[in-house]
């Protein structure tokens, strides 16, 4: 905390889901910013929902307390059935930011899509402040997923869906300040008529300490340990397995870099369990039948991500879409030169030549022609890996954690000077 603050910020973070009952990238991250947040001194607590009927309705995870609250799972994809759940989601959540409304002088909020309607509602009644953060680009224009809409027979073009729109980005707008984790976030934000003021451009933030190079010494012996070819050259993806992160394109590209490549091989870190577009019995069965067994490594949900990007060589993220890779991220943390293609903050994090490269989605050919220029630079990899870490050093959750910090102060002094 900065010495001009004299009493704790007291926080009220909304999340749908949090760790560890979720365990993707998002999750995570909200969990290490909460604890950094706390570690600052601000008094910080959660609200998310229940993942599972065994969820514990209060717990401390680690030094974040949480409240958790029905419907119970996933919603996203269900169509109509997932109605009654987010009608009991938003009757909930005003209940209990209304009880707990003594305990919090801030409402944040992780994502936009539901649960920013609530928060900015409550912070107009109560006089608190609302901070939303954009989390995917996808959030501002697909609040109802396509899954969900074929569902329910309907399209982004449907009146009724235009109209929640409308009403959404309507309230919304009242929001005291937006965080977009990228430039292109930020300009959607603007195209839906956000103040541009209100706006505050902050990236993700990764565990420098966590996720960190591996000496040579070492990445032989973690090889050995994950049962990884200790001689061949790896190429790792870690996150969702899905459709939208470009696996099913990645997996038919390697294929035919094996004709001419025999010693690489793919590693795919994560699981699509969960997900709407969940691709993991595809991948599985693309390999068996092409018989890549022998090149390429699934690896499911795990704990220890970053000890399989530092046991491997080249970072590879074909996404047709991100907000603020916090996958990229922790590759280039690992000083590995990374493959991404241009979405999000890829194009702030990738320095064409110097630290990987940037592609376009969905381009095969871009794709397979990007993996073998690495192939082809490896004298190259340690200087490029060097360039890597200092990027992502950039982006510590410490730092991502002190920006929060001075926004919350600013805002807070800012609120006392117009009450006064």
């Amino acid at each position: 905390m900065t010495d001009k603050h004299k009493t704790a910020l007291r926080i009220c973070f909304l999340a749908e889901t949090f760790y560890p009952e979720a365990k993707d990238g998002l999750t995570q991250h909200a969990y290490q910013l909460a604890e950094s947040l706390i570690s600052e001194g601000a008094e910080l607590f959660v609200i998310t929902r229940k993942m599972g009927r065994e969820s514990r309705e209060f717990e401390l995870v680690g030094n974040v307390p949480l409240r958790r609250i029905s419907p119970i799972g996933r919603l996203k994809g269900k169509g109509w059935k997932a109605v009654l759940p987010l009608m009991r989601l938003l009757t909930l959540i005003p209940i209990l930011l209304i009880r707990y409304r003594k305990r919090y002088d801030i409402i944040f909020v992780s994502g936009v899509k539901i649960l920013s309607i609530p928060a900015v509602l409550m912070s107009i009644a109560f006089g608190k402040i609302s901070v939303i953060r954009i989390e995917s680009p996808s959030e501002l224009y697909e609040d109802i997923s396509s899954d969900s809409l074929r569902r329910m027979k309907l399209s982004k073009s449907s009146r009724i869906i235009k109209l929640l729109f409308k009403m959404r980005n309507c309230l919304v707008r009242k929001a005291d300040c937006f965080i977009a984790i990228s430039p292109e976030i930020r300009q959607q934000l603007i195209d839906i008529g956000v103040d541009d003021n209100k706006i505050l451009c902050v990236s993700n933030g990764v565990n420098i300490q966590t996720f960190s190079p591996a000496p040579a010494n070492m990445k032989s012996g973690l090889r050995h340990k994950l049962s990884l070819p200790e001689d061949a050259i790896i190429f790792v993806y870690s996150g969702r397995l899905v459709v939208s992160k470009g696996i099913l394109l990645l997996l038919e590209v390697w294929k035919q870099l094996l004709l001419k490549n025999n010693n690489i091989h793919l590693l795919l870190v994560g699981s699509g369990k969960g997900s709407f577009d969940d691709c993991d019995r595809e991948a599985h069965d693309y390999m068996v039948k092409q018989k890549l067994e022998k090149h390429i490594s699934l690896t499911g949900s795990v704990d220890n991500v970053n000890e399989y990007l530092m046991a491997s060589d080249i970072f590879v993220l074909p996404s047709d879409y991100e907000g603020f890779s916090l996958a990229l991220l922790e590759g280039l943390a690992c000083a590995l030169p990374s493959i991404a293609t241009k979405v999000g903050g890829a194009n702030d994090l990738i320095q064409n030549y110097k630290n990987g490269l940037l592609i376009n989605p969905k381009d095969k050919e871009g794709l397979k022609t990007a993996i073998q220029w690495m192939l082809e630079q490896r004298p190259q990899w340690e200087t490029m890996g060097k360039i890597a870490r200092e990027s992502a050093e950039k982006h510590s959750i410490e730092a991502v954690a002190n920006t929060y910090i001075e926004l919350f102060e600013h805002l807070t002094e800012r609120k006392i000077l117009g009450n006064n």
